[in-house]
């Protein structure tokens, strides 16, 4: 990963984090926050690694 995409990644833990701490509805809006927030990580790492191996 690029120190961006390090960057964005870092940034995203922290709020999945703040959310699961401060988020509406307890631990369970948490839980469930940080599955949508893994799920968003994930798809836009997988999306930038399509991107930069196609010329």
């Amino acid at each position: 990963m690029t120190r961006v995409e390090t960057g964005t990644f870092v940034v995203l833990v922290a709020f999945i984090i703040i959310w699961a701490v401060l988020g509406p509805g307890g631990w369970v809006s948490g839980i469930i926050g940080a599955l949508v927030g893994l799920a968003v990580a994930g798809a836009l790492v997988s999306l930038r690694r399509r991107d930069s191996t196609q010329p």
